[in-house]
């Protein structure tokens, strides 16, 4: 019996400490899995670390020179070196740096080559003594980057056109050296801009020499706006603008309280109500602003060996001011405008001076290169006088709110352009100009009492319908 108990108490004791044994591997079993999952969450969380570690690394190389223009260039070679690898992301954020630190939209840079002119960099600074100064661009960062696109689209279209031998006329435009969203390095053209020219231009002698100078540049101005203005870039939807030219045509009037009645409010905006029908054309803004001269060039133009020449030569000056001139600035081709518009532009500022002949003259010839660029201008002259008057209104209010970009001394671009208002309108009503002293001391007033005369709105009816 005592060997019988024996047995039993120690067969009990085995169970319990096979019972306790289980317990024991059970709770490890629970320490094991919570301990796995605790290394996993380390785990991502140590990667985690890493890669801000890896950023804030890649962030403080960017910003680890001293000085802010020394730092910019850096980024700046960074944002170069990772484009070219395809990294965009980070070359985004190097140009990032740049803009936010600058506060500044637009930033002049400089091209270099080394010594041995077998490498290019850019550097903000414009002065390196290892190195040789190639040319200047600009780093522009737009509001979108579908905006970014626009400029982008004319230069890959110009340099298609050139590779496939293209017999157009074709213009000169500044090259693209970077793109990233809405981040763009283009080449800058170092010069005035033509309407600064035409107005140094202006204080020279009337001489054979500056009067077929003269002709050139606009002839350039004209071919260039009219093979910009008439490409098909195939813009997204949400960045092309239409103008309600009713609307923006009262603005002026009502902001100067020329307007006294409802009905002289509607007759005024009878006046651009076709302009609405067909604005349909990408606006290239034609204006003076929008070329650049290369300096070397507006110096020789304006030199007296060149403007006293005894014989001057048509042809090579034709030839140099091909090479001379360069379309900027193509921000505005997201608008649509009326066919007419980048051809007033170009022709009807106070500067240069032309005589009324040769603007119609230079006109016909804008609406050939218009055509030649496959543009239907059979209906140009329809709506061209509305379309005149609506331009000159709308350029007397922005030299008003622009002053300081458009200094305007006795106010005599202003009184141009509402003299030039008066007389399209003048024209169209009564198929002849005004006299000269009619448009001495001209205001919004005096145009408005024009336009609603019957004369006047009958053939903008006519047009209208």
């Amino acid at each position: 019996m005592d060997t019988k108990r024996l047995l039993r108490r120690q067969n009990l004791e085995l169970k319990q400490k096979l019972a306790d044994i289980e317990s024991e591997l059970a709770e490890n079993e629970g320490k094991n899995a919570r301990l796995t999952t605790r290394l996993e969450e380390q785990e991502l969380t140590i990667t985690s670390l890493k890669q801000q570690k890896t950023d804030l690394e890649t962030m403080l190389r960017l910003q680890s020179v001293e000085g802010s223009v020394t730092r910019n260039s850096n980024n700046l070679a960074n944002a170069f070196h990772y484009y070219d690898l395809g990294n965009n992301e980070f070359a985004k954020q190097c140009l990032s740096i740049i803009c936010d630190s600058t506060k500044d939209d637009r930033i002049r840079i400089y091209k270099y080559t080394d010594r041995r002119h077998e490498k290019e960099f850019f550097f903000l600074a414009k002065v390196l003594h290892y190195a040789n100064l190639k040319g200047r661009a600009l780093l522009v960062k737009y509001r979108t980057a579908s905006e970014a696109e626009i400029p982008v689209k004319v230069y890959n279209h110009v340099q298609e056109l050139k590779a496939s031998h293209c017999q157009l006329y074709l213009p000169n435009i500044p090259e693209i050296q970077l793109r990233v969203d809405e981040y763009l390095v283009m080449d800058d053209i170092e010069g005035p801009t033509l309407f600064d020219f035409f107005i140094e231009l202006e204080k020279k002698p009337d001489t054979q020499a500056k009067k077929l100078l003269i002709r050139a540049l606009l002839k350039k101005q004209l071919r260039d706006n009219a093979f910009i203005g008439t490409r098909k870039y195939s813009m997204e939807q949400d960045i092309i603008i239409i103008s309600d030219h009713e609307q923006k045509l009262l603005e002026n009037f009502e902001e100067e309280k020329a307007i006294n009645s409802n009905s002289e409010r509607e007759s005024i905006m009878l006046l651009a109500r076709p302009l609405n029908r067909i604005a349909k054309h990408p606006f290239r803004d034609g204006a003076s602003w929008n070329h650049t001269m290369a300096e070397m060039k507006s110096k020789l133009f304006l030199s007296d060996e060149f403007i006293f020449q005894k014989k001057p030569d048509r042809t090579e000056i034709e030839e140099l001011v091909q090479t001379a001139v360069w379309s900027v600035d193509f921000e505005t081709l997201r608008r649509l405008t009326f066919q007419q518009d980048d051809t007033i532009h170009a022709l009807e500022w106070l500067y240069p001076n032309i005589s009324e002949q040769e603007r119609r003259t230079l006109e016909r010839y804008s609406i050939k290169m218009r055509f030649l660029c496959g543009d239907d201008v059979s209906q140009w002259h329809d709506t061209r006088a509305l379309a005149g008057f609506y331009r000159h209104i709308r350029t007397n209010l922005v030299l008003k709110r622009n002053s300081d970009n458009y200094p305007d001394p006795g106010d005599l671009m202003k009184q141009h352009h509402l003299g030039k208002a008066y007389a399209t309108l003048h024209r169209m009503a009564f198929g002849s100009d005004p006299d000269p002293g009619e448009l001495l001391g001209m205001n919004l007033r005096r145009i408005v009492e024009l336009a609603i005369l019957p004369r006047c709105q009958e053939k903008a009816m006519y047009i209208t319908n």
